[in-house]
């Protein structure tokens, strides 16, 4: 009787054993799955970001670029209508001389 309970008890033990050892299988496959997952779902969300990012780079570049521009623009006026007030201070002065 006593080899028949101390047999029992030790399938016991090997079925005790052996059912954690397959849910924690089971555990990482799900892990591994729900990983898989959120990784999908962060590279689409990265995506989203870099492309985002790289259209306000591209805006700041023009904005910075048409400010660039801008002020080289108005530096060129600035300098042309100096230029003119030059030409025709000369050439009053020279109407005034004649």
């Amino acid at each position: 009787m006593s080899n028949l309970f101390l047999f029992t008890f030790i399938m016991l033990i090997i079925t005790f054993f052996i059912g954690f050892f397959v849910a924690l299988i089971i555990k990482i496959i799900a892990s591994w799955a729900d990983l898989l997952d959120f990784c999908q779902l962060h590279r689409e969300e990265l995506a989203e970001i870099k492309r985002i990012k790289k259209l306000q780079r591209q805006t700041v570049a023009v904005t910075v670029q048409s400010g660039r521009e801008n002020l080289v623009a108005e530096k060129n006026q600035h300098m042309a209508h100096r230029l003119q007030e030059t030409v025709h201070g000369v050439k009053s002065d020279k109407r005034a001389a004649v």
